[in-house]
């Protein structure tokens, strides 16, 4: 019975941490994006900012995105 809680209950944070992080990979990308539609009309030196804004932002963005599978693989491993 505790073992059964303590399953479901990792299995929930997990999927809670995953949807969370899969959000905030998002909106990063989202952001990035952004910022790429706004290098096309700015200035070069204005452009060469908001690109190397919108490569971090894209990191960052893959870096949640692999978080987020990691998540949902351990979740799946304490499925019924």
């Amino acid at each position: 019975m505790v073992r059964e809680t303590i399953r479901i209950t990792i299995k929930r944070g997990l999927s809670a941490v995953a949807a969370v992080f899969s959000l905030v990979s998002g909106m990063f990308w989202h952001i990035s994006a952004k910022q790429q539609m706004d290098a096309l009309d700015a200035s070069a030196e204005a452009a060469r900012k908001l690109t190397e804004l919108s490569i971090q932002f894209n990191v960052w963005a893959a870096y949640m995105a692999v978080i987020t599978g990691i998540c949902l693989a351990c979740a799946l491993y304490f499925e019924d």
